[in-house]
């Protein structure tokens, strides 16, 4: 008995010992192209009748995205709301693509940002609802958003001035 479980203790620790010495496998990949669209006519000001209730996606909200050279894209649509006296961005988003470039999505969401004037709202769009590709079809149209304060008071920014803008160049995952 005393056997097995020193078999079974080493062969755990030696499990261990192996898989530190893989080496970290750090992906590159290009944003090829930022396409952010947002005008006027596109940009929305809903407001929510409570405060639990966040806007679904419909024509009116604004919208961007990218395609990653090695194939795939990040697209997102996003409005403004007023909601308990203060200026709310609400938002979707979804990758195409392979797993990898879904990733690689979620990272150029994180390194997003909300600008107004040129000033800026708020960093790391992490929290835009992440759909299902299945949506990009109807151009996320239909799909649920998530919400988040930009700390500002309602009424204090011309909301057609409101943009997403996304970091172009290299993003680098772990994977």
């Amino acid at each position: 008995m005393p056997i097995q479980i020193l078999t079974k203790s080493t062969a755990i620790i030696l499990g261990f010992a192996l898989s530190a010495c893989l080496p970290a496998d750090d992906s590159q990949i290009s944003a090829d192209k930022v396409d952010t669209v947002v005008t006027s006519d596109t940009q929305a000001t809903v407001e929510a009748q409570s405060s639990d209730v966040n806007p679904v996606v419909d024509e009116s909200f604004g919208s961007g995205g990218l395609s990653w050279r090695e194939g795939g894209g990040l697209l997102y649509r996003f409005t403004a709301i007023e909601r308990n006296g203060e200026i709310y961005i609400c938002g979707a988003y979804s990758g195409d693509g392979s797993s990898i470039s879904r990733k690689f999505s979620r990272e150029a969401m994180r390194h997003a940002k909300v600008t107004a004037n040129g000033d800026v709202l708020q960093r790391n769009l992490r929290y835009f609802y992440e759909a299902s590709r299945g949506n990009l079809q109807n151009r996320l149209i239909g799909s649920s958003t998530r919400c988040n304060s930009t700390n500002e008071p309602a009424g204090s920014i011309d909301t057609d001035s409101i943009r997403v803008e996304l970091r172009e160049g290299r993003y680098r995952i772990r994977v």
